[in-house]
């Protein structure tokens, strides 16, 4: 893709003290990058995974403190989800998604982020109720950690997010009753009729 006016953080110095600062938003005339995703879902019996591979690569230069700065090594990344339909209207999933360093806009991100969810899900009432368990980054290794750089600064941030969280979800579909024009021959009588 191409973008154009590309919104990233920048930083502008005061015109009245050249000590201040301030990180804002630039427009960059061009941003060109391409995300390119490779998926397998097969159907093994219960199992459905479904593995995805991907790469984020950007052409990108800065001008830092008087000489370009290359910003284009790729992002790579894993995503293995796996869903498991059981008997009984049971539904177990547990997914997997592994992200590389590399660049992003005008930020290198300076550590690999491993998430890992799971849920259990059960249906009741002819489907119209589920009940879902589950669990967001379970072994709480969600961090962001990156160098942002601009034309004379660069910061190192660093987000350990407490991103693990437990959570229940009951779902109920009110209205499930399949359309009465759906599947049964609607039409048949016109194309006799030729």
């Amino acid at each position: 893709t191409q973008t154009h006016n590309k919104i990233m953080y920048w930083n502008e110095q005061e015109s009245t003290d050249e000590n201040i600062t301030n990180l804002r938003y630039r427009n960059f005339k061009r941003f060109p990058a391409l995300t390119l995703s490779l998926t397998a879902a097969p159907t093994i019996g219960v199992w459905s995974p479904q593995l995805t591979l991907f790469c984020q690569k950007q052409w990108f230069n800065i001008e830092r403190l008087g000489s370009k700065l290359d910003l284009s090594k790729p992002v790579w990344g894993i995503q293995w989800d796996n869903s498991f339909e059981f008997r009984h209207d049971w539904t177990a999933e547990a997914n997997l998604k592994l992200t590389s360093k590399g660049m992003t806009e005008n930020a290198k991100l300076t550590r690999n982020n491993c998430t890992f969810d799971f849920s259990v899900r059960k249906e009741f009432l002819n489907n119209r109720l589920s009940v879902t368990v589950g669990v967001n980054d379970l072994f709480n290794r969600s961090t962001n950690q990156l160098l942002l750089y601009t034309n004379n600064l660069s910061m190192d941030m660093k987000q350990e997010l407490d991103s693990r969280d437990f959570y229940v979800t009951l779902r109920y579909k009110f209205n499930t009753a399949r359309s009465k024009y759906k599947g049964t021959g609607a039409g048949q009588s016109e194309r006799k009729r030729f």
